[in-house]
């Protein structure tokens, strides 16, 4: 006859259930995620503003280089005058520049029949030219005094105005070149990387500041150009 032996499994069960974490450890386990969570935000806020930066400054030197390109290109036109009509510089300031020029309203309906130059000075902001800032806005002016806007974000504007020597004329029948400063911004409501600091003093060709230091944390560029007025007299 077979004999069958108890044996108790109670001793065995506490080895066989999983052990759970205490409080301290989950506590020790929170701190810890949170420290490398926080580590790895502050590396992709900084790798945002890094993007940031290298994109507003790419759109900045985008920007001021269209500006001065489309400046640059009307002011050469300053004083054409195949009828000899008079056209030339109307001043010489500094924070304006204002020529008239006989090219003709090219296809603008408004003006019948002026698709060449004709003679006279048309009432037309394409022979009447005005390039002046208003606010942080590089605008263009029409006869109307109605502006249009060149560029924005731009801090100052500079016209310097030269005689057939190179020197500084106030003469506007003397000008002969135009020197041309633009200092531009980026957009104030982009975020930035804080820790560059433009302590820089804008200046013109000749050293004149047109921008003191700012001493912010906004990035700005600087383009100067010398246009040769090329339907001027050089005699």
């Amino acid at each position: 006859m077979q004999h069958f032996r108890c044996i108790s499994v109670r001793g065995l069960g506490r080895h066989l259930t999983p052990k759970g974490f205490t409080l301290v450890e989950l506590l020790i386990a929170m701190v810890i995620g949170g420290i490398l969570m926080a580590g790895v935000i502050k590396l992709f806020s900084t790798e945002i503003k890094t993007h940031n930066t290298q994109f507003a400054v790419s759109s900045l030197q985008q920007n001021m280089r269209a500006a001065m390109d489309y400046i640059i290109r009307h002011t050469r036109m300053a004083g054409y005058d195949p009828a000899y009509i008079g056209a030339g510089f109307n001043d010489t300031l500094a924070n304006r520049l204002d020529f008239t020029c006989d090219i003709g309203t090219l296809n603008d309906a408004s003006t019948t029949n002026d698709q060449t130059p004709n003679g006279r000075i048309d009432n037309h902001w394409n022979e009447k030219v005005v390039f002046r800032l208003i606010g942080s806005n590089l605008v263009r002016v029409k006869p109307s005094n109605i502006p249009i806007t060149v560029a924005e974000n731009i801090e100052a504007v500079n016209f310097r105005y030269l005689d057939k020597n190179g020197v500084d004329t106030t003469n506007k029948k003397d000008v002969r070149s135009v020197q041309i400063t633009l200092i531009g911004r980026n957009d104030p409501n982009t975020a930035m990387m804080t820790n560059y600091v433009d302590n820089k003093v804008y200046t013109n060709q000749r050293g004149d500041v047109i921008l003191p230091a700012q001493n912010d944390h906004v990035r700005r560029l600087l383009l100067t150009a010398e246009v040769k007025c090329r339907n001027l007299a050089w005699n």
